[in-house]
């Protein structure tokens, strides 16, 4: 046990003296008022007495128990805390305290008692004292309600609330005096204080904790304010010192989620969608979970990142944080589009009956948005809705219904539903078949029957084929559109495995047969794929001549100009002669000028290779009785081309 902060000795004197014959004990000196002394520092506590000398007995009693005799000196368990300084022999009987302490604290009794012929004489002179030590308490430790460690407060909805704050200060004699001051307001009273003893031991006993409750009204201004706890008691009071602890209020308030999704609104099947929460409130959400509905989803961050699929549609995803103080969680409903499906079997349906009988045709589709469905046969509309019911009352009921799913954001989806009347099996298979020996070869036997033929039988000599005795052999049953096909397979064909073979096929109304010839493939003689492979390379090499050849003619062709070649005006020069007897004047030849917007796509009739037409303004036909064109892709002729003005009659003719 620390030592004593403080000592406060209160001494309260009582003197019993009963006249005797003879000398008289007195007490001259009792000690007086109260004494108090710092932690360690040593007090005495003076007692002086008359007329007690070798006669007269004294005793120290401590809580009715002597620790010290006259004659024997002190006991335990108080022998060392506790000494006399004073001459016992004068009746000095000055007790010394070197440090005071928890077990230095009681109720003291001096008693003399005089001696006369060695034996004890009433009456018994006392004197007392009550010796108070009185302790400082450890430092106030704060607490709130919310928290056992930290200080810290949640607020879980807005407004005002109270709020629980607890101030404890322990091993104080006696109990200490809490006070709590919020930021610079006045001190508070606790609105209730809890004294309790320590009671390890019976010194500590004396000791008292004391846990005070404060309750104050939270808001959001009070949020980083600090509150301080102060607890005093008589010894911090004579020793001028305050016991505090301060903490900080610190609102912590339950999470509020956002969430997002992206993209935005609704999404399409096999889109990558990502769904992401995050919390605006103090503290943080620290942990995050999530469900499908009511499915809880193995992802412990913010963000969910998934492939959008059908089944997705109308799911809610919730995300749920977590922030120490309390959780909160926000949903979002996932509309995802997909193309129509057809829920029932998506391969073509085929229905038998009979004539005069009634059916309905179902055709479920899931679709969002929702598909328009609607029925055609034979390319036109017969009813609109899933299902569609009908009584089969003539042969044009019969055949093809196609079911068609309409959606406003996917491509159109249909299938096929096929209404057959009943009848007995027909066989429609080839009645030869081939396969080449040593190869890998199958027989089939298809048949038409409503119902499905429930049974094949594949003879061969009057024999049923052993089809489960040979390695070699499989045979396989499938359906088809209004029947079924039996398929023999042959691993690698032999010899007797050519031949006649007997197929009948059964179903509920009947039964029909067929023979069926299977014959080996011959293979072609090798001298006609010669002939055949040197007759098509003589085709090739004869049509390759043909092309070279009219290549050749076409070059070697002089003074012919092919009438449909496009010829532009800058290929052209203007031919002039400037005499009507051309043909002993010389020529003149000089560039075409002024023909930049002439189309020079433009393609000519006849024999005019560049048409002038529309500038006969740049030359005097007076003066010029004629206009030849120069040709210069074709430098070895002359065309003439008479302009508007020229006479039609005046051709010349010259070489350049």
């Amino acid at each position: 046990m620390k030592a004593a902060s403080l000592l406060n000795l209160f001494f309260i004197c009582l003197c019993f003296s009963i006249p005797l014959t003879g000398q008289q004990v007195n007490i001259v000196d009792p000690p007086r008022g109260d004494v108090v002394v710092e932690n360690g520092k040593p007090v005495q506590v003076g007692c002086k007495v008359e007329n007690c000398d070798n006669s007269c007995s004294a005793q120290l009693h401590k809580d009715q128990l002597m620790i010290w005799h006259k004659e024997t000196g002190f006991y335990s368990p108080l022998k060392d805390e506790l000494m006399f300084v004073g001459n016992e022999n004068d009746g000095d009987f000055t007790i010394r305290i070197p440090k005071p302490s928890i077990k230095t604290d009681g109720f003291y009794k001096w008693k003399f008692i005089q001696r006369k012929n060695n034996k004890f004489q009433r009456p018994i002179e006392t004197v007392a004292a009550y010796i108070n030590v009185t302790i400082k308490p450890e430092k106030p430790v704060i607490t709130s309600a919310e928290h056992d460690k930290l200080f810290l407060i949640k607020k879980r909805k807005e407004g005002v609330e109270k709020v629980e704050i607890f101030c404890t200060a322990n091993l104080g004699k006696p109990p200490p005096v809490i006070r709590l001051q919020v930021g610079d307001n006045q001190p508070l009273l606790p609105t209730r204080s809890f004294s309790v003893a320590s009671g390890i031991s019976e010194e500590i006993s004396k000791l008292h904790n004391v846990t005070a409750k404060f309750e104050i009204d939270l808001d959001r201004s009070l949020d980083n304010v600090r509150v301080t706890c102060t607890a005093t008691n008589y010894a911090t009071k004579q020793l001028g010192i305050s016991l505090e602890s301060s903490a900080v209020i610190k609102i912590l308030s339950p999470p509020t989620i956002h969430i997002r999704q992206t993209p935005e609104g609704h999404v399409t099947e096999n889109d990558t969608v990502t769904i992401e929460c995050w919390s605006t409130s103090e503290p943080k959400v620290s942990v995050w979970r999530w469900k499908e509905n009511s499915s809880s989803i193995n992802i412990r961050t913010s963000t969910y990142k998934f492939i959008a699929r059908r089944r997705y549609h109308t799911t809610k995803f919730s995300c749920f944080g977590d922030n120490r103080v309390d959780n909160a969680s926000k949903s979002v409903v996932l509309m995802v589009q997909y193309p129509p499906r057809f829920l029932n079997d998506a391969k073509p349906v085929q229905i038998n009956l009979t004539m005069s009988e009634s059916v309905e045709l179902n055709c479920k589709v899931d679709a969002y948005p929702t598909a328009i469905v609607y029925w055609t046969k034979d390319g036109r509309n017969v009813h609109a809705g899933e299902s569609y019911r009908f009584t089969v009352d003539s042969p044009s009921k019969l055949g093809k219904y196609v079911c068609t799913a309409v959606s406003v954001r996917f491509p159109n989806v249909s299938r096929d539903m096929h209404v057959f009347q009943k009848h007995k099996p027909n066989i429609i298979s080839k009645l030869t078949q081939t396969g080449e020996y040593k190869a890998k070869g199958s027989l089939t036997c298809t048949a038409l029957a409503q119902p499905d033929p429930y049974r094949f039988i594949m003879l061969k000599n009057g024999k049923t084929v052993p089809v489960s005795s040979l390695d070699r052999l499989v045979s396989k049953v499938e359906k088809i559109l209004g029947g079924a096909k039996y398929t023999l397979t042959f691993t690698e064909l032999q010899s007797s495995d050519f031949g006649e073979y007997n197929c009948t096929v059964y179903n509920q109304l009947g039964s029909d047969w067929k023979l069926i010839n299977f014959e080996e493939t011959k293979s072609p003689d090798l001298k006609y794929i010669l002939i055949g492979s040197m007759a098509g390379l003589l085709v090739v090499i004869l049509l390759i001549v043909i092309i070279v050849s009219c290549k050749l003619r076409q070059h070697s062709s002089s003074g012919k100009v092919d009438k449909q070649a496009p010829v532009t005006i800058s290929n052209c020069l203007l031919l002039t002669v400037t005499d009507s007897n051309a043909s002993t004047t010389p020529m003149h030849v000089e560039p075409i000028k002024n023909v930049v917007d002439v189309d020079k796509k433009d393609t000519f009739p006849d024999d005019n290779i560049c048409d002038l037409s529309n500038y006969s303004e740049h030359w005097d036909y007076s003066t010029y009785p004629g206009d030849f064109i120069y040709d210069q892709h074709y430098p070895d002729a002359i065309k003439q081309s008479y302009l508007p003005a020229a006479r039609p009659d005046s051709r010349l003719s010259t070489n350049v």
